[in-house]
């Protein structure tokens, strides 16, 4: 069986929300375990490997929260391919990270949406990045030949 991804979940206020045991749920279907943690948090975890971090803004005060972390570290990490968000969201996408070049790090799900729906596409997301560090520059067999 295909080994647990981790996404931690960026907790923007003090206790989750109710519609976080529903995505972790819809989340776990495809393999997905969802870790809250505040962002602080996810930035004090070693840095060897990108982080795929899951941030869910659907009000008001989440968005606040949100717009704080951004301006501190969060463009910057993702532009300089630190870290991979998974933003699901209610209001408008990130607009200097849907560059092509930032897009690679960047998933914009709108909401409301349907459950499945979000963990489907975030599944997708994370294969599709699992595969471009497997086959990044070169595949193992190809790699023989450069070795006589």
């Amino acid at each position: 069986m295909e080994k647990d991804k981790i996404v931690f979940y960026v907790r923007l206020h003090k206790q989750l929300p109710a519609s976080f045991i529903h995505l972790s749920l819809a989340m776990s279907q495809y393999g997905i375990k969802l870790v809250p943690m505040t962002f602080d948090d996810i930035m004090e975890l070693p840095k060897y490997k990108r982080l795929m971090i899951l941030a869910l803004v659907n009000d008001f005060d989440s968005f606040d929260r949100f717009k704080r972390i951004r301006r501190r570290y969060l463009d910057f990490a993702i532009i300089n391919e630190k870290i991979r968000l998974i933003h699901l969201s209610s209001f408008e996408p990130i607009r200097k990270l849907r560059r092509e070049e930032q897009a690679k790090n960047y998933l914009f799900l709108k909401l409301p949406n349907d459950f499945d729906i979000l963990a489907k596409e975030t599944y997708q997301f994370i294969e599709a990045k699992q595969k471009e560090i497997k086959t990044w520059p070169f595949s193992l067999e190809k790699s023989n030949e450069f070795n006589g």
